[in-house]
């Protein structure tokens, strides 16, 4: 199992916009996160994630979860990449309706699309390969109801550290990807302060594993 450090900074500056009947979760909608990966002193990578209202989903109240991740610097010239994906979140469960992934690698796209139905215990893939100009046959898949996606897996483990994680507490949450769940979570190690352009601030200290 691989383990990857990330501090979380304990408080953000966000322009947010709350519901008033949205459960009390330490996110909200209009929060908008930008964040940049480095390699000793260069930056190979950035990522924005964003929060908004769904409007599409009739059914219940839903979040509409967006991140864009792509290359930078050095990297970036030797091998573009830009990853998007979006999904629409149901509020009350966290749980997704729909996942989007887009892949744009070099000239290189692919677009899936899963569509998730708890109660059949189903997830629908569908995909397009716009280099071959290719649609493939949907494709059905078995889930179970603690099957997330990947944004899906981020809203939940925001949550669950930040109600009732204690230090040296692990998660691991199923993690519908590609097509098939794999084990993703974290571990917690506490709070500590870090150095930032800003002066020190505190942050939680968090290994990702999976």
């Amino acid at each position: 199992m691989r383990k990857v450090i990330l501090c979380t900074l304990l408080k953000l500056i966000v322009i947010s916009y709350a519901l008033a009947d949205e459960p009390n979760y330490p996110f909200v909608v209009g929060e908008e996160l930008t964040f940049k990966v480095k390699f000793g002193w260069f930056t190979i990578g950035k990522a924005q994630i964003e929060i908004s209202s769904d409007t599409t989903n009739n059914a219940e109240p839903s979040f509409h979860v967006t991140v864009e991740a792509r290359t930078a610097g050095i990297l970036d010239f030797f091998k573009h990449t830009v990853n998007q994906f979006d999904a629409v979140i149901n509020q009350s469960t966290l749980k997704p309706s729909i996942a989007t992934q887009n892949f744009l690698d070099n000239q290189k796209r692919d677009i899936q699309t899963n569509y998730f139905d708890y109660e059949k215990g189903k997830v629908r893939v569908e995909k397009v390969n716009f280099e071959k100009g290719h649609k493939y046959e949907p494709i059905l898949y078995d889930i179970d109801s603690t099957t997330y996606d990947i944004l899906s897996t981020y809203l939940y483990l925001r949550n669950s550290y930040v109600k009732s994680i204690q230090p040296n507490d692990s998660i691991m949450v199923k993690t519908f990807f590609g097509n098939k769940p794999y084990e993703f979570g974290m571990e917690y190690a506490g709070v500590e302060r870090i150095k930032t352009q800003l002066g020190e601030i505190q942050a939680h200290k968090i290994y990702l594993l999976f």
